[in-house]
């Protein structure tokens, strides 16, 4: 029962669990000669139920992340546009205004409320091409990052 090597699903895992070091799931070692036969059983277990919950329809692919939430704010969240180190970036709709902007979610304790003030601030303070407007900043339930318009694109 030898977990193939090219089986990126399983190499993640293995890398996930710490089972293995980011250098052996680039080295194309086969798992078998990485890990023990526990660990591939466990491996193979665990892709077996997880292949039997969704083909059961116990779960949708779009069940495994995360979905937007409904509202941050003032802002009605459509989609998630993209996320990066600091946060979550969503497509939301400014009821007031009638517009669509980007809204920006930090990641929970990642930075400060000051800190997220102050780069508001400071965004909202310059004006250039290559850098989006600040429309609002502030907070809910958690940080909330700056909105900004929707850019080409996005």
């Amino acid at each position: 029962m030898a977990a193939p090597a090219d089986d990126p699903a399983l190499v993640h895992l293995a890398l996930e669990r710490r089972w293995i070091t980011p250098e052996q799931s680039r080295s194309g070692r086969p798992l078998a000669e990485i890990l023990s036969p526990a660990q591939l059983r466990a491996l193979d277990a665990d892709r077996r139920l997880a292949q039997k919950a969704l083909e059961g329809g116990l779960l949708a692919g779009k069940d495994l992340i995360d979905g937007p939430p409904p509202r941050f704010g003032r802002y009605e969240i459509l989609r998630t546009l993209g996320e990066g180190a600091s946060g979550r970036v969503f497509l939301a709709r400014d009821p007031i205004l009638r517009r669509e902007v980007a809204v920006k979610v930090l990641h929970p304790g990642k930075f400060s409320p000051e800190r997220f003030r102050r780069e508001a601030a400071v965004l909202a303070s310059i004006r250039h091409p290559n850098i989006v407007a600040i429309h609002d900043a502030g907070e809910t339930d958690r940080p909330e990052g700056p909105a900004s318009p929707r850019g080409r694109g996005a």
